[in-house]
């Protein structure tokens, strides 16, 4: 299937000749659909001028995939024995106000994302071929600050990767165990198999299901692992903790363990703040505002220096969906009582002055 043709489709340009062609398309796999689908989120994508991704790049490698599905993927000019990198770099300057350019912008993050998601998994969950399964090598999926992606891996589970994150896929995944090792945040959606856990290591803890949907955050400079669970239910215990100790946590329940070893499990009534970075959205109920400005930092590829201590002492709650870099700046500061100095990816926030 050509890009035109998808393009035409998604425009509704496409006569009922080619409409019949892109239907029969649809109908032959079901991840013809999930492509298309992630392909019209391009026209919902508002151009932003903080990141630039190599959208000729990006483009080829999605060509490739669907124009020949029985061939292997080409390999990312990235990929460097196993390892995959999404670079995600600032602009400096915005090249055009065009929506056109804003949507080609959009276009290359969209795909390299889809590009990363055909590299891990076949299209076919069930094909002994993927590449992971034929290959046994280890794979490892690396997003920059400013960037998210979603892959599949060859079990059919999706994983949602936030930015400046990192999942190592050992050589040996699906054997009898299907383990891997996060640094970051992801979500999960495990594909059910009683025979295999899925496991996700982090730092000194691990996180054990059979299959459900949850999200992991581990991010080196946080003071606690945290597993919030969407459905089903997860085991969250540290490497050498007696199973018999782990915490089990259940749908709608958030659970923390600590590098000491502490842990404590809460009940949560909203899940998007925590897991609603996968939907592009970043919600902050009563959050501190040095965790805000952790996630920020990562979100938009940004630098914020606070010069104030009585800011850092504050808590701050607002949704944001998708909105540019500089509207959520402005809606931090005056919910601070501040305002904001910037230098290129520099932001400072002191207190305004009377």
């Amino acid at each position: 299937m050509d890009w035109e043709l998808l393009h035409k489709y998604l425009s509704g340009e496409c006569t009922s000749e080619e409409k019949n062609r892109v239907d029969a398309w649809l109908q032959e796999d079901r991840e013809h659909q999930y492509l298309l689908d992630s392909l019209s989120k391009i026209w919902e994508i508002s151009p932003k001028d903080e990141m630039h991704v190599d959208s000729q790049s990006a483009w080829n490698s999605f060509q490739d995939k669907i124009s020949s599905e029985k061939e292997p993927p080409a390999k990312d000019k990235n990929a460097i024995s196993g390892v995959t990198k999404l670079v995600a770099q600032p602009y400096s300057k915005r090249k055009s106000n065009s929506w056109l350019s804003g949507t080609a912008v959009a276009v290359a993050i969209l795909l390299t994302g889809l590009f990363m998601y055909n590299f891990l998994g076949s299209q076919n969950s069930s094909n002994k071929n993927s590449s992971l399964t034929k290959n046994k090598q280890p794979h490892v999926v690396v997003t920059e600050r400013g960037q998210r992606t979603l892959f599949k891996l060859p079990d059919g589970t999706r994983i949602h990767l936030n930015a400046a994150s990192k999942v190592e896929i050992p050589a040996s995944f699906g054997d009898s165990l299907r383990r891997i090792n996060l640094e970051g945040e992801a979500y999960f959606d495990v594909i059910h198999d009683q025979e295999k856990p899925f496991i996700v290591h982090s730092g000194d803890s691990y996180t054990k299901v059979l299959g459900t949907k949850f999200g992991v955050k581990a991010y080196p400079d946080d003071s606690s692992i945290q597993v919030v669970v969407e459905e089903g239910k997860v085991a969250l215990e540290r490497s050498r903790m007696p199973s018999e100790k782990s915490m089990r946590i259940t749908k709608n329940r958030l659970g923390f363990l600590s590098k000491s070893g502490e842990a404590k499990q809460i009940e949560i009534s909203e899940l998007a703040q925590f897991l609603g970075w996968k939907d592009g959205r970043l919600v902050f109920n009563s959050t501190p505002v040095e965790e805000v400005i952790r996630r920020l930092e990562r979100w938009y590829n940004i630098d914020i220096a606070v010069g104030e201590v009585s800011i850092r002492d504050q808590t701050m709650t607002a949704s944001f969906h998708d909105e540019p870099m500089m509207e959520v700046l402005n809606i931090l500061a005056a919910s601070l009582n501040a305002e904001y100095k910037q230098k290129g990816r520099k932001i400072i926030l002191i207190k305004k002055q009377t």
